[in-house]
């Protein structure tokens, strides 16, 4: 048998909408704060428009962790 691709889990537009906080980014990559600030501002991973800044309530969106995880194939 051939070596199958890997299938990619589907993302919907509810997906698309969702949002996570850095912490729960972090925890999910196993990842620390000052890395996921690295990845930010390499923009690999992409916010909500003015979430970011102090006393700002950081948002990254659930897209974008995808591309990061998957390679950007959606």
């Amino acid at each position: 048998m051939a070596n199958a691709a890997p299938t990619l889990p589907s993302i919907t537009a509810d997906d698309l909408l969702r949002t996570f906080r850095r912490e729960d980014v972090c925890e999910r990559l196993g990842i620390s704060v000052s890395t996921l600030d690295r990845l930010l501002a390499r923009d690999e991973l992409k916010t909500v428009p003015g979430t970011r800044g102090k006393g700002r309530t950081t948002l990254i969106t659930a897209a974008s962790l995808y591309d990061y995880i998957y390679g950007g194939g959606r």
